[in-house]
């Protein structure tokens, strides 16, 4: 039984949803002459949207997928295995299974049964089939089906999943694939997957997409490591919006740990940036606090008033007349009348 079978048939596997999509694109790949699994070059001409938990969905969709898989292989031509039953294994008779699992009517029984077919599959079987599924074109079945396929193999197997994906050519396919092995190893062993990035070229662009996807994957249990993270993303390549969303989902649990972590930040304008995050995200549980950090800690300008609107405006659900009574202290001024005016706004609307 391989790996993958007794992973799956121990833990019961259940397909990991992604948080949120993300596109990248142009990213060169690295090549390695010792590798035993090679890419097929990516023909995808336009992305389409799928739900994350669902393997398949539209059989006849399947069935042009089944067929797409039987024209891009030769008759008789052979996957490589670990076994002499799986040797026997051509790429059409692995699409003619597909197809049988794709057809059932019962979700759970079609999700079952793609488990244990992807069970049976060894590393080297599991890399040339994903191949497979690159090079055709996309529909959103084959997406599915492949980006489930991945989730499965980076569950037992993330470090031959992550060394396959690693080998495709850039492009879009090979972006939201390296998506789904950085999510799902993160998801199930953070501190692997962040050694996995860390070692990764500096020079190589695709070791930020990757500390993006664990960035926003350990935002909801390990925050230090997702703004550690995220840090190191340039702001060109979206590290400002991971990091404010790290820094708020920290903020949102433990703020005085959050603000502790910002305030050491050098760089003004962003320290006051993730400040003024901070205050918004404390105002949930106590807004006196955060609208103090908010007077205090924050130079009067823009992010000052904008982040004092927002408390207020959180504030006024949960306590009108709290809020009103704090804004009334207010000099006179843009500020407190822009509060006052959010605050008559919240109320209306309740």
């Amino acid at each position: 039984m391989s790996r993958l079978s007794v992973w799956l048939l121990a833990s019961g596997f259940l397909i990991t949803g992604t948080l949120g999509y993300m596109t990248w694109v142009g990213f060169q790949p690295v090549t390695s002459p010792s590798s035993s699994i090679q890419p097929v070059p990516v023909k995808e001409t336009q992305r389409q949207t799928y739900s994350a938990n669902t393997v398949v969905t539209h059989s006849a969709s399947v069935k042009e997928t089944a067929g797409e898989f039987t024209r891009l292989v030769s008759p008789g031509q052979k996957l490589a295995a670990t076994d002499s039953a799986e040797a026997e294994t051509s790429v059409a008779d692995l699409c003619a299974r597909f197809l049988s699992i794709a057809e059932l009517s019962d979700p759970s029984d079609r999700d079952l049964k793609l488990q244990e077919f992807a069970a049976s599959l060894s590393n080297e079987a599991m890399g040339m089939l994903l191949n497979r599924l690159v090079e055709m074109k996309p529909n959103a079945s084959a997406i599915e089906l492949r980006n489930a396929l991945v989730r499965l193999w980076t569950g037992s197997e993330p470090a031959s999943a992550a060394e396959w994906v690693m080998h495709l050519p850039g492009g879009e396919a090979a972006s939201e694939l390296l998506n789904q092995v950085a999510i799902t190893w993160a998801n199930d062993d953070l501190d692997s997957a962040v050694n996995w990035v860390d070692k990764l070229p500096e020079e190589d662009q695709r070791k930020n997409v990757v500390r993006t996807a664990i960035s926003y994957e350990a935002a909801r249990s390990d925050a230090l490591t997702a703004v550690t993270l995220a840090a190191q993303i340039p702001e060109a390549q979206g590290g400002g919006q991971v990091l404010d969303h790290a820094v708020r989902q920290w903020a949102a649990n433990t703020p005085d740990a959050a603000l502790s972590w910002a305030s050491q930040i050098t760089d003004q304008s962003l320290r006051e940036k993730l400040i003024a995050a901070i205050s918004v995200e404390w105002s949930a549980k106590d807004p006196m606090a955060a609208g103090r950090l908010a007077v205090t800690s924050l130079n009067a300008g823009k992010a000052q008033n904008d982040a004092i609107v927002a408390i207020v405006q959180r504030w006024a659900k949960r306590d009108p007349q709290a809020a009103s009574a704090w804004v009334n202290r207010f000099p006179a001024g843009t500020l407190k009348q822009d509060a006052i005016e959010n605050i008559a706004m919240v109320v209306k609307s309740q």
